[in-house]
């Protein structure tokens, strides 16, 4: 189609596909705010906008201009989804990917784990292998498909 090409990087974009973008995340940071302030009874639209507007706050000022309810990791994030499912004395699991065994891939064997994984950032563009290595994202490739998966699972038991 007309735009099946609209996100390369082997061109410049068309006026009407900057429009579109701009569009898009026009749409989309209204639905984020609008989240926000169904979240945050102490926050109105325009206090919002005096804070936010893509400004980034440690978590002490954020915490002291009520975007945020607590500081906390991993641990604590855990420990709120378990008290918000109701499950608070319950024991819980946590996986993390890609398991020792094979790396993530849906191969048999190590050896042939770690020459897949290989090949697999191998063609990797090296712009895309250095952001993947920064946002610690994992490639996975099963049934012949590529995903990209961030190293945490939380189930709920």
């Amino acid at each position: 189609g007309e735009f099946s090409d609209f996100l390369t990087q082997s061109r410049e974009w068309t006026d009407e596909e900057h429009e579109k973008m701009k569009k898009s995340t026009e749409y989309f940071y209204k639905e984020f705010k609008n989240r926000v302030l169904q979240g945050r009874d102490n926050l109105e639209s325009e206090t919002l906008d005096d804070l936010a507007l893509g400004r980034v706050w440690s978590g002490n000022t954020a915490l002291e201009n009520g975007l945020i309810d607590e500081i906390g990791g991993f641990n604590k994030t855990i420990e709120i989804a378990k008290s918000m499912a109701g499950l608070e004395d319950a024991d819980i699991e946590i996986v993390e990917y890609p398991n020792n065994n094979n790396n993530g891939l849906n191969i048999k064997n190590k050896q042939e784990s770690h020459y897949n994984s290989q090949l697999l950032l191998d063609l990797m563009p090296e712009n895309l292998k250095q952001e993947l290595n920064e946002l610690n994202i994992i490639p996975l490739l099963q049934d012949e498909k590529i995903y990209f998966m961030i190293p945490h699972h939380i189930e709920l038991n």
